[in-house]
C-alpha cells in the first residue's frame, strides 16, 4: 500500500509537472501567434513602402525622360537657330555685295534681313524660356507627388486620433500647392 501510495504521489507530481509544461507551451504558442501577427503587419508596411518607393522611382524616371525630350527639342531648336543664323549671314553678305552696286532697294533688303535675324534670335530665346518653365513645372509636380505619398504613408502609420488635425492642414497645403502650380502653368 505504501509503495502504491508513493507511486500515486509520484504520478501526481509528474502530472502537475506535465500540466505546467502544457501551460508554458500554450503561452509560447500565444506569443508565437502574436509575433506572427506583428511580423505580418511589418511585412505589409514594408510592401506598402516598397510600392511607394517604386512609384516615386517611376515618377522620377518619367520626369527624366521628359527632361531628355525637352533637351533634345532644345538642341534641335539651337541647331535650327544656327542654320538660320548661317543662312541670314549669307543673305547679309549677298545684300552687302548688292548694296555696293547700288544703295536704294538694296539697303532696304539689308534692313529686312537684319530684322529677320533679330526676330529669329528672339524666337529662340522665347522657346528656351518656355522649355525652362516646363521643366521647372515637371520637377515641382514630381516633388508634389512625393510629398503626397509621404503624407499618405504618415497617415497610414500613425493613429487617426493623433494626426487628424495636422493631417487636414497638410492636405489643405498640398491642395493649395497644386492649385498654385496649375495657375502658374496657365499664366506662364
Amino acid at each position: 500500500v505504501e509503495d502504491l501510495s508513493d507511486r500515486v504521489m509520484d504520478l501526481e507530481d509528474y502530472n502537475v509537472a506535465l500540466q505546467s509544461t502544457i501551460r508554458e507551451l500554450e503561452d509560447a504558442a500565444d506569443i508565437t501567434t502574436e509575433l506572427e501577427e506583428v511580423q505580418a503587419e511589418e511585412v505589409k508596411a514594408l510592401m506598402m513602402d516598397l510600392e511607394g518607393r517604386d512609384s516615386i522611382v517611376r515618377n522620377l524616371e518619367e520626369a527624366i525622360k521628359m527632361q531628355r525630350r525637352r533637351e533634345e527639342d532644345f538642341q534641335r531648336t539651337v541647331g535650327n537657330y544656327r542654320n538660320s543664323v548661317e543662312t541670314l549671314k549669307q543673305e547679309k553678305n549677298e545684300l552687302l555685295a548688292m548694296q555696293r552696286g547700288g544703295e536704294g532697294e538694296k539697303s532696304e533688303m539689308m534692313a529686312t534681313s537684319q530684322k529677320a535675324l533679330a526676330r529669329a534670335a528672339q524666337l529662340v530665346a522665347d522657346s528656351a524660356n518656355a522649355r525652362k518653365r516646363e521643366a521647372e513645372h515637371a520637377f515641382k509636380r514630381v516633388e508634389g507627388d512625393v510629398q503626397q505619398h509621404l503624407s499618405e504613408r504618415l497617415e497610414s502609420m500613425l493613429p487617426h486620433s493623433v494626426v487628424s488635425n495636422e493631417l487636414g492642414a497638410i492636405k489643405g497645403e498640398l491642395l493649395l500647392s497644386k492649385v498654385v502650380g496649375k495657375a502658374s502653368m496657365t499664366l506662364g
